[in-house]
């Protein structure tokens, strides 16, 4: 089969390339040298558009399609893989919530997603890597609508939590977990990094 990349879909891809080629490639030795989050280079993507490129138009994103999202991702991959893979942690955060939340999580969080607040996906644990099976992170009801969190996740993915607005933590619900429900009790919670209670 003959595929060809739609117009819409190369403007998108050499906008990607010519943001990367200036504004990324310039400080990528720097990063990974000093191991410093770009926060400022991070606001000149939200005002380029790229943090909401694969979320709908009804949310204040770009509307794009998933070729589209994976040619942005590609050529700013060439010039920084780490700051490819902490925009594409922000999607899988965000996209958690499109596909999952309920429509006034939407209405709340993917507009801002998609314009200036960056999401991070917390996964990582020193015991389970990257195994959603395997975690330990647990959140425990408190009676007063508020959970607590137990063996907080040591990582993130794409980017900590000291740098993102907010976080989507993927942990078990302990009172399920205890009644065997290990299936139904692996679930997800949102913070804000301002949030009350939430320490960072």
């Amino acid at each position: 089969m003959f595929f060809q990349f739609s117009t819409e879909q190369k403007m998108m891809q050499k906008m990607a390339r010519e943001f990367a080629e200036k504004e990324i490639a310039p400080l990528d030795a720097a990063m990974d040298k000093s191991g410093e989050f770009p926060l400022a280079l991070f606001d000149k993507m939200k005002a380029q558009g790229l943090l909401g490129v694969v979320f709908p138009e009804e949310y204040s994103g770009g509307g794009c399609d998933n070729v589209t999202s994976a040619l942005v991702i590609y050529e700013i991959a060439k010039a920084s893989a780490s700051v490819a893979l902490t925009l594409d942690a922000h999607w899988l955060a965000a996209d958690t919530i499109l596909y999952h939340g309920s429509a006034e999580q939407k209405k709340k969080y993917l507009p801002q997603a998609a314009t200036n607040t960056i999401f991070a996906f917390s996964l990582t644990e020193p015991s389970a890597g990257s195994d959603a099976a395997g975690i330990l992170t647990t959140a425990v009801a408190e009676g007063d609508g508020a959970a607590a969190l137990d063996h907080l996740h040591a990582a993130m993915e794409g980017v900590t939590l000291s740098s993102a607005d907010a976080a989507l933590h993927l942990l078990r619900a302990q009172a399920l977990w205890q009644q065997g429900r290990q299936d139904e009790a692996r679930t997800a919670m949102d913070t804000y990094r301002h949030m009350a209670g939430v320490q960072a």
